[in-house]
């Protein structure tokens, strides 16, 4: 699993490194359902956190 948070108060987008986005495939939780992960960038919410397994 692996935690991430987005502390800033605007959208953030982050492109997982190969070897992340393979080993981290799925989003198992987070705290706003505007966050989501597709084709290794993950997107989320301001303030918010994810989960990924």
């Amino acid at each position: 699993m692996l935690v991430v948070h987005n502390l800033k108060g605007a959208v953030r987008k982050v492109q997982l490194d190969e070897a992340t986005a393979a080993a981290y495939g799925a989003v198992a939780h987070g705290t706003s359902p505007e966050s989501r992960l597709s084709g290794g960038v993950l997107e989320m919410a301001p303030y918010s956190t994810v989960v990924l397994k």
